[in-house]
C-alpha cells in the first residue's frame, strides 16, 4: 500500500527541448514493519540528442539516494553517478517487524557508470564506520569495499574490515570464463566470537 501527493512541471527550453520537474513531499509506503515516509525530487532536461538527469533525490525513512547523469540515445552513451545512504536497522525493522538479529549500522555507497549501454564500465565505493553484524557476537567495525569492472570482468582491489576483533583484507579479480583469483589476509583476529 502506498500513497503520495506530487507536482509535475514541464518547461520549454527551445526547439524539441524541455525541462521536467517532479516533486513529492509526503510519499508513504506501508511495509510489514510499519509505515515508511519520505519525499522525492527529480529535475531532468530532455531533447532528441541527449537526456540529462540534473538531479534526483529520494529520502525515504532513513535511506537517502542521489543521482545524476546523461544518456545519448544515438550513440547509447551513458554517464551516471549515484550516492546512497542505507540504515540497516530501519530497513530490517520495516521488512521484519520482529527481527531475530541486531544488525545495525549505516552504509554509504558511491556508484558510477561510464561507457555505452551494451558495454558499461562501473566503479563502486562502499563504506561503513559503525557496522554491527547481528548473527555473530562481533564488535562494531569499519567496512570498506572498492571495486570496478564491466560485464566481462571485475576487480575488488580493496575489501577491508577493521574492528576490535581484528582486521581482514581481501583482494580479487573475476573474468568471465576464467577462474576467480582471491587473496585473503587476517591480522590479530579473535576467534572467540565465532
Amino acid at each position: 500500500e502506498a500513497h503520495s501527493n506530487f507536482s509535475a512541471l514541464g518547461k520549454g527550453l527551445g526547439p524539441n527541448r524541455v525541462r521536467v520537474e517532479f516533486k513529492t513531499t509526503d510519499m508513504a509506503v506501508k511495509a510489514p514493519g510499519g509505515m515508511a515516509k519520505g519525499h522525492a525530487e527529480i529535475t531532468a532536461d530532455l531533447s532528441e540528442t541527449i537526456l540529462r538527469l540534473l538531479k534526483a533525490e529520494v529520502d525515504f525513512g532513513n535511506q537517502k539516494l542521489q543521482a545524476s547523469g546523461t544518456f545519448e540515445p544515438k550513440s547509447e552513451r551513458v554517464s551516471a553517478k549515484t550516492k546512497s545512504v542505507w540504515d540497516l536497522a530501519s530497513i530490517l525493522k520495516l521488512g521484519f517487524p520482529n527481527p531475530t538479529t541486531a544488525t545495525a549500522g549505516q552504509i554509504t555507497t558511491d556508484l558510477g557508470f561510464e561507457g555505452t549501454v551494451r558495454k558499461p564500465v562501473w566503479d563502486l565505493h562502499l563504506q561503513s564506520n559503525n557496522l554491527t553484524p547481528g548473527k555473530l557476537d562481533l564488535n562494531p567495525g569499519r567496512l570498506e569495499i572498492k571495486a570496478k569492472g564491466n560485464l566481462q570482468e571485475a576487480s575488488f582491489h580493496n575489501l577491508t574490515w577493521h574492528s576490535d576483533d581484528g582486521d581482514l583484507e581481501l583482494e580479487g579479480a573475476w573474468k568471465k570464463g576464467l577462474r576467480t583469483a582471491v587473496s585473503f589476509k587476517a591480522t590479530n583476529v579473535d576467534l572467540n566470537p565465532l
